[in-house]
């Protein structure tokens, strides 16, 4: 058995790493695949990766919709390859700062925005349907929150919210 680390990601308490377990006998059966039966497999585990994911956002609903919302991210927020987002969770103000890079940035203008981007950035919070959240899990490559700069340099930070 091979354990590695293969995501970090932030909570209130700070940096947490997550394990990844590999078996040595799935590690055996998958080098003995070609190629493009291993892209292919790859590609499926993709397909189903929404799919999954919504049915665990259906929690998060809210009379049929999702919540969305913005937050403008100012030059004094970004340093270092980091941005420092402040939030309100159970009422309470905290902070939480995130790694990120220019790749990072989903940059839509005029031509490819879609209606929730213009709507959750005016309101600050916008309700999106199962198209909008099809949409936006697409812009973050199957994620709740991305970096967005919409028809402007300005850089917003963008999550889902139960």
């Amino acid at each position: 058995m091979v354990t590695e680390i293969i995501a970090a990601f932030y909570d209130e308490l700070g940096l947490k790493q997550r394990e990844h377990i590999c078996y040595q006998e799935w590690v055996s059966e998958s080098a003995k695949l070609s190629d493009s039966e291993r892209e292919r497999r790859k590609q499926d585990l993709n397909n189903l990766m929404p799919d999954s994911l919504k049915k665990a956002l259906s929690g998060w609903k809210h009379d049929n919709m999702y919540a969305l919302q913005a937050i403008r991210i100012t030059p004094d927020k970004q340093s270092d390859g980091h941005i420092r987002i402040y939030l309100k969770k159970a009422g309470q103000p905290m902070s939480v700062t995130l790694p990120y890079a220019e790749r990072d940035i989903t940059k839509l203008e005029a031509r490819n925005q879609t209606k929730w981007t213009s709507s959750v950035i005016s309101d600050k919070i916008s309700f999106i349907d199962e198209d909008g959240l099809d949409d936006f899990l697409h812009c973050t490559k199957s994620a709740t929150f991305g970096f967005f700069k919409v028809n402007s340099p300005q850089l917003y930070f963008l999550q889902l919210i139960s």
